[in-house]
């Protein structure tokens, strides 16, 4: 995912509101709370790069897609159906710093 923009911007989904919204989704969200294993399975199956072991994954699960990054971008879709977009991967760094990432302020 990264290099992350500080600010965002409508033509790119890597954007530091992005992170933030996709790791909140995976730490506190109704699908993710307190599913370490799932997360840690998903991270795996996006090691595959394939977007037909992303969807099993989201049928094994009963998810109807991968945590939303802002519409903003016009990218959301596909990152949530398929976990990557041109060839980088939207949820690795996200995953990485759940266990340490701590929300600051609104």
């Amino acid at each position: 995912m990264r290099p992350i923009r500080l600010q965002n911007n409508n033509r790119e989904w890597r954007t530091w509101e992005g992170f933030t919204q996709v790791v909140e989704e995976f730490k506190e969200g109704k699908d993710w709370k307190e599913c370490h294993n799932k997360v840690m399975a998903l991270r795996e199956v996006l090691r595959k790069g394939s977007i037909n072991a992303i969807q099993e994954f989201l049928c094994a699960y009963k998810l109807p897609q991968l945590p939303l990054f802002p519409e903003s971008s016009g990218q959301s879709e596909q990152l949530a159906s398929d976990g990557w977009k041109d060839g980088i991967c939207g949820y690795f760094d996200a995953i990485e710093a759940m266990e340490f990432y701590i929300k600051l302020g609104d």
